[in-house]
């Protein structure tokens, strides 16, 4: 699953937000988004580290692996820049 969030304001105001359950083209998602969009994918713990190189290696700005709730890497954040 992914979501990806446009913020043009500052975070109290409204965003645009596209959630998806299925495989969405990487580059298509990137021109969706505007400078500062942030790109969010909750992945298989075993491949979160993946995800996170794949997505520096596509040019979104410092991804960052973050834990669920059992503290096992599940969800990976990337910002466009």
């Amino acid at each position: 699953m992914c979501c990806a969030t446009s913020r043009t304001q500052p975070s109290s105001s409204p965003t645009t937000t596209l959630c998806c359950s299925s495989i969405v083209p990487l580059p298509s998602t990137r021109k969706a988004l505007r400078p500062g969009g942030i790109l969010l994918f909750e992945c298989n713990t075993l491949y979160a580290a993946d995800t996170a190189a794949m997505l520096r290696t596509m040019g979104f700005n410092d991804p960052a692996v973050h834990a669920d709730c059992f503290g096992k890497p599940r969800f990976v954040e990337a910002v466009v820049t």
